[in-house]
């Protein structure tokens, strides 16, 4: 979110979700609104209700998948209608994918990066890598974002033991399994 928000930056994002977005976009003078998963239908996400929702403008829409709290997989086509609406309205996608690897890898966002430039999707390694406590991660974007992101992102993010820890963990093809 340092590179994406600043004041007055208009984020939509799903209830319930991640509590610290809120509080990252908030952090920035950013403003957060959402679009609220219905209990009475179990909180299933919609992707034509959320694209009623971004008729109103916004910059950057957030959506973790699969959700936390509730855990629902959101559907691949469901994401790629969002992000395929968003793309006309010039609106960024964030997609954050921290438990993506509990689901099937034809399901991730990843898949729609070559096809739109508008989707930014976030990695943890602390989840299914086991590395909670090293806050490392990567992101997979269109090049050109990625070129503004490097030169906008804090230098050094992350400790060179995080990174060390992470490369093993991901060039170890068993790692996920094992931990």
């Amino acid at each position: 979110f340092e590179v994406l928000v600043n004041k007055g930056t208009r984020v939509l994002g799903v209830a319930p979700g991640f509590p610290r977005t809120i509080s990252e976009v908030e952090l920035r003078k950013g403003i957060f609104e959402y679009y609220y998963l219905d209990k009475n239908n179990n909180y299933k996400f919609e992707a034509e209700k959320m694209i009623k929702k971004i008729k109103k403008k916004y910059d950057i829409i957030y959506i973790d998948n699969p959700n936390n709290p509730t855990g629902q997989i959101i559907s691949i086509s469901d994401i790629e209608k969002i992000v395929k609406y968003a793309k006309q309205q010039n609106i960024f996608v964030l997609i954050d994918e921290a438990y993506g690897d509990y689901m099937i890898k034809q399901n991730s966002a990843i898949t729609l990066v070559k096809k739109y430039d508008n989707v930014i999707v976030c990695k943890s390694a602390s989840k299914a890598f086991g590395l909670p406590d090293q806050r490392i991660g990567y992101l997979v974007a269109d090049s050109l974002f990625i070129k503004a992101y490097n030169i906008m992102a804090l230098p050094l993010p992350f400790t060179s033991l995080s990174k060390e820890l992470f490369k093993y963990a991901i060039n170890n093809k068993n790692f996920v399994n094992e931990s």
